[in-house]
């Protein structure tokens, strides 16, 4: 699977599962991808969330975009981990400020002064049992289009594990 496939497979499941870290307990959360492209996944978050601190704080995460189905067969997933990185660019935020603007009436402030870009650049993509594809855990790299990704994460998938780690799917 191409780079480009994994970026389709994110932007038709944007509904995706972030995991952090808060001291030594992990935190799951349902996050929204914003977009996605070849300079990372970006999201969005609000700086008073402690969400946002724990990012900060330590910016290892793990992210999981799953399809939706019901059905064995057709069950996907695609898992990526790395470090994000808050993006200081004041017409991104802006942006998002205006297209997620339904926020403002749920938390009863102006958005764009607490809104938080950040992305997924670097990281790895992982096979079926989390594993890095085709790299050492901790391994990054940037994220580069042309890079071959494997991606072998459905329910089926387990089976093919062995194939999948012996092929390159590091991406970024």
């Amino acid at each position: 699977m191409e780079l480009s496939d994994c970026l389709t497979f994110a932007g038709e499941h944007p509904i995706c599962y972030l995991a952090t870290e808060d001291g030594d307990q992990p935190r799951v959360r349902p996050l929204l991808l914003w977009f996605a492209d070849t300079r990372g996944f970006y999201f969005m978050t609000m700086s008073p969330k402690q969400f946002s601190a724990q990012l900060h704080r330590n910016p290892k995460v793990e992210v999981c975009f799953y399809n939706g189905s019901g059905e064995l067969p057709e069950a996907k997933m695609m898992r990526l981990t790395g470090a994000v990185e808050f993006v200081d660019d004041a017409e991104l935020v802006k942006k998002v400020s205006e297209e997620r603007a339904a926020l403002e009436g749920i938390i009863g402030r102006p958005l764009e002064p607490i809104a938080e870009v950040f992305r997924l650049r670097r990281g790895a993509l992982l096979d079926a049992h989390g594993h890095p594809q085709g790299a050492r855990a901790g391994d990054a790299q940037v994220l580069n289009p042309s890079v071959p990704v494997h991606l072998r994460c459905s329910r089926r998938a387990h089976r093919h594990a062995a194939q999948s780690v012996e092929k390159n799917g590091a991406w970024g």
